[in-house]
């Protein structure tokens, strides 16, 4: 899960409750933005289409901004399926044997039954799409997102 969470202190600016709303309402719109181009451009780009007929991986990402604090926007691109981190970080899969038979039993995706004693072990990449889609964030963070607040402010 990717997440930006960004904090307006109050003091600093000396602005009124009004148009401190504004800020943070103009902030959140802006956040959303930067969260669907990230997924369009980045995300989207680095996770493969899937084949399968069940829910793919590179259409199950959501976007969200919120306020969650008076002076506080929230930015949150999370998945919805549940093996969405397996899929980001690298794994070894040792050799596996029977646990209770003397054969282990699968069928294959053409629908061939297969039969044998061990399954030879292997190493799957992961997809690194969190760590890129922070890369993305960080550098586009400032085309999205005015820091200046002359924009919310109508200056």
């Amino acid at each position: 899960m990717l997440r930006i969470d960004l904090k307006i202190k109050k003091n600093k600016l000396g602005l009124l409750e009004r148009q401190l709303d504004t800020v943070i309402d103009g902030v959140k719109k802006d956040l959303h933005r930067l969260g669907d181009a990230c997924y369009k451009q980045c995300l989207k780009r680095i996770i493969p289409v899937s084949h399968l007929h069940r829910p793919h991986l590179r259409d199950s990402f959501k976007v969200k901004a919120s306020r969650y604090d008076r002076y506080s926007a929230l930015l949150s691109i999370y998945s919805t399926l549940w093996y969405a981190f397996y899929a980001d970080v690298d794994a070894s899969i040792p050799t596996r044997f029977p646990r209770r038979k003397k054969v282990m039993k699968w069928i294959t995706p053409t629908g061939e039954v297969v039969y044998a004693k061990k399954a030879k072990g292997f190493h799957k990449r992961g997809l690194h799409f969190t760590y890129f889609g922070e890369i993305w964030l960080t550098e586009h963070f400032d085309r999205y997102v005015d820091m200046s607040l002359n924009k919310y402010l109508k200056v």
